[in-house]
């Protein structure tokens, strides 16, 4: 409503081509960094995963290409540097998003968390290009549903399959969870 106002409703005749364009743009990029520094646990931590996808597919691909495109309109700008604005967008605004996220979860977690036994399923070795890492698969029962997940160590954990693993979970979103007690 609010774009439609702005574009529409509210001539100016005076005003540059693009100005329009840029407030619209502004408004949007505005509305997504807000969406994404404060994105509703029920989208972070769905059972849904392309629901869960939302958050990257924002600060990954729609806030640097609009904060991008808000560069281009402005005049004397060297091309070459929207590569890397966006990138430097990207990064800034995952941080950011990832701490608050980080910060609000674990605090209501130490506050409401339910605690929980996991069972290692799964110790296996991982290589990338730079890295060698071992991934550490385990299952864990909330509200009567089994939910898989992992986390990797650098060095070969004393952890084998069958193991059991502490760990506290949102009860309202039981794949919001952190581990306890990790050896």
């Amino acid at each position: 409503m609010l774009i439609t106002y702005l574009y529409f409703m509210n001539p100016e005749p005076e005003q540059q081509p693009h100005k329009r364009l840029k407030d619209s743009l502004t408004i949007v990029l505005v509305l997504l960094l807000g969406f994404s520094f404060f994105t509703p646990r029920a989208v972070g931590y769905s059972d849904i995963t392309i629901i869960r996808a939302i958050p990257f597919l924002i600060n990954f691909i729609a806030i640097p290409t609009i904060a991008v495109a808000l560069l281009r309109l402005k005049k004397g700008v060297f091309k070459g540097i929207f590569i890397l604005y966006g990138f430097l967008i990207y990064i800034t605004v995952s941080i950011v998003s990832a701490s608050i996220d980080y910060s609000s979860s674990s605090n209501d977690l130490k506050a409401d968390g339910v605690p929980a036994k996991a069972i290692i399923s799964a110790v296996k070795p991982r290589t990338t290009t730079f890295q060698h890492y071992w991934q550490i698969y385990f299952t864990y029962r909330a509200n009567n549903r089994s939910y898989d997940a992992r986390f990797r160590r650098d060095k070969k954990p004393a952890y084998k399959a069958g193991d059991t693993l502490e760990l506290i979970y949102d009860k309202d979103f039981p794949r919001m969870y952190r581990l306890t007690k990790i050896y």
